[in-house]
């Protein structure tokens, strides 16, 4: 426990330093909810200490897509828990909204996409007088 508590004040501390968008992804070794693993054991001190984490750092999770969980202990009655998380901040988020993960099998690496569309752009609509341009169509008629 007191291995996880020094990586969570770690992630704060880096937190603290970095400014614009990021993205932490990667096997956090840590549970933050009872559904996060297929098994009767919790620790919730532990998800607590991951969660307060989050909470204060203002991180935002990306959905994993394709799966509930990341990892297996590989026996008959296996453990399944959900290890490898993805973490966005707000100006992420704002930069690439919709953001998805996905953990290809049987891939130790996670890959990410992002679909969005980029509003469309606007310009002013503006009649330009010019040497070429005929005055009625650089000075439109308002209509009475």
């Amino acid at each position: 426990m007191m291995k996880k508590a020094l990586f969570l004040s770690e992630m704060a501390n880096v937190a603290d330093t970095i400014s614009g968008p990021w993205i932490v992804i990667g096997d956090f070794n840590l549970v933050h909810d009872p559904s996060d693993k297929k098994s009767p054991s919790f620790d919730a001190s532990e998800a607590a200490l991951f969660n307060d984490l989050i909470n204060n750092i203002g991180w935002i999770e990306i959905p994993l897509s394709n799966r509930s969980y990341t990892w297996s202990n590989k026996q008959a009655c296996p453990t399944l828990v959900r290890l490898d998380r993805c973490f966005v901040n707000d100006a992420w988020d704002a930069l690439f909204p919709n953001t998805s993960l996905s953990l290809p099998s049987p891939a130790l690496h996670l890959t990410m996409s992002r679909s969005w569309s980029p509003p469309p752009l606007r310009f002013p609509v503006a009649l330009v007088s010019t040497s070429k341009t005929p005055a009625s169509a650089a000075q439109p008629s308002l209509p009475s």
